[in-house]
């Protein structure tokens, strides 16, 4: 879902992303990823954790965490 939303909109290098964890019950769901955010400045990671709900016929966010550091790969 996340793939389709930004594709086109953004170069393939922001579309890099590593995903650790799905889990869904019901109408609930979350997800655990990582992804590059390679603008500007020092090349940064970034670690989200975001909450989904399905309602109206589709997943919407609920909640998203987000924890931003340095890409050691990079370095």
């Amino acid at each position: 879902m996340l793939e389709q939303t930004f594709q086109g909109k953004n170069p393939d290098d922001h579309m890099w992303a590593k995903i650790h964890s799905v889990t869904v019950s019901g109408d609930r769901g979350h997800v655990l990823i990582s992804r590059k955010i390679p603008v500007g400045g020092p090349n940064m990671m970034i670690d989200l954790s975001i909450d989904f709900v399905f309602e109206d016929g589709r997943w919407q966010v609920t909640r998203e965490v987000n924890f931003s550091r340095p890409d050691a790969q990079a370095a």
